[in-house]
């Protein structure tokens, strides 16, 4: 956006990112305001793609993303591992940059019968705005949870560089690990990372 993005009550931009390979969108403004509790970006379980189920027959035990659930009920990994129900090592591991957060969440994996399926990661918001970004309202690219028994998808990202960085008390961010089934793990949580460059005078 060359100029001002302002997100006003009752509008929502719903970031994706691509669901195998992680490519995510980028947002460039000079100011960039959430307007109020009414509205936000929304990034709940539009990182990568949960584990695949064909035809009565499963293609792909393992959520997709570098720290996918590598079956067995486990979560997807991101900021924190995810967990594993039945202790068999196969949790989500860690990756990305703490500092600079430009992944989208890891989904969960998934055992090799039934037919539920795990929770897809969180995906990415990541803003740049050469002034201020202001929010009054959510941030929020949480994992999904998991369909009956499987794992829960990781957190995903949030990366904001501005100028300056303002909002209230109903501003938040999050990127919260989704729920597991009844005998899966729950996904870890994403990461988080604001830079600003001057404060207020």
């Amino acid at each position: 956006v060359g100029g001002d993005l302002a997100i006003a009550t009752n509008c929502w931009i719903y970031p994706h990112s691509h669901p195998t390979n992680g490519g995510s969108v980028l947002l460039r403004a000079n100011n960039l305001t959430v307007a109020s509790p009414g509205g936000g970006i929304n990034a709940d379980g539009r990182g990568f793609r949960k584990a695949l189920y064909e035809n009565v027959a499963f293609t792909r035990y393992s959520g997709f993303g570098p720290g996918g659930g590598r079956r067995y009920y486990t979560g997807g990994g991101y900021g924190g591992l995810g967990s594993d129900y039945y202790a068999t090592n196969y949790w989500g591991l860690t990756y990305g940059s703490s500092n600079a957060p430009i992944d989208p969440g890891s989904a969960g994996g998934i055992m090799s019968y039934g037919d539920a399926l795990g929770g897809n990661g969180g995906g990415l918001i990541r803003i740049e705005a050469g002034n201020t970004v202001t929010i009054r309202g959510p941030l929020s690219a949480n994992g999904q949870a998991a369909y009956a028994w499987y794992g829960g998808g990781s957190g995903g990202g949030i990366y904001i560089r501005c100028g300056r960085f303002d909002g209230d008390t109903n501003g938040s961010l999050q990127a919260q690990g989704g729920n597991g089934g009844a005998y899966g793990g729950g996904g870890g949580g994403g990461r988080i990372a604001v830079w600003r460059i001057r404060d207020f005078s």
